[in-house]
């Protein structure tokens, strides 16, 4: 069994991802916040309904990935929003999970394999409806390491600022009675930091990034 990545660490007032040094905007400890908008149903235990929807902060807290010590909810299909801190210039999404040579024969069924992440644009734009923006559709491969990352898709969706980040899992590996979500990253720049770097514009729309 492969070390346990070392926990995330602070620097110039951001947290970093734990397998690429990628901003991680989504850090619990950065005032990012996670919730289960609705349908999303959470697991039943011992024929009530457990609390897990409290546990979902997991999942962008920081920290040694364990087996065991996740986010579930009911089915394979299930919804967690993010609220960013602050605004932010989004650039990708970091899925991760532990692999299949981590944890014990037939329990990886209940990984995500499909997801589509949508975004909220600071000052407007709801989640529900046809005013979120689509970041892109991924699929998390099960011959891939624990923690894989992926580049928004639409580059022009890129140039915004978004303040909200949905992930919609479509789809697990087998497991048709719940689904487990360990840790998702969301990377990129907060609207504060964007004056500090060179100005660069979309290769699609000619749009200042």
């Amino acid at each position: 069994m492969s070390k346990p990545p070392p926990s995330n660490k602070a620097y110039a007032g951001c947290f970093f991802s734990n397998a690429f040094g990628l901003p991680n905007l989504a850090s619990f400890y950065l005032g990012a916040r996670a919730s289960v908008p609705p349908p999303t149903t959470i697991t039943r235990m011992n024929g009530l309904s457990a609390c897990l929807s409290s546990k979902v902060n997991t999942v962008i807290q920081p920290g040694l990935l364990i087996v065991g010590q996740n986010y579930r909810f009911q089915g394979t299909l299930g919804s967690i929003l993010i609220e960013l801190a602050e605004p932010a210039l989004i650039s990708g999404f970091t899925l991760i999970h532990p692999s299949k040579c981590e944890i014990p024969n037939g329990y990886f069924s209940s990984a995500p394999k499909t997801f589509t992440v949508y975004g909220r644009m600071a000052g407007g734009g709801n989640l529900a409806n046809e005013e979120a923006l689509e970041f892109g559709r991924y699929t998390y491969r099960d011959s891939g390491p624990r923690a894989q990352t992926f580049p928004v898709q639409s580059t022009c969706v890129g140039t915004e600022l978004h303040k909200s980040v949905l992930v919609k899992f479509e789809e697990n590996y087998g497991n048709q009675n719940y689904t487990s979500i360990y840790k998702f990253e969301v990377h990129g720049l907060f609207a504060n930091k964007l004056l500090e770097r060179p100005e660069a514009r979309c290769a699609e729309c000619g749009n200042t990034i």
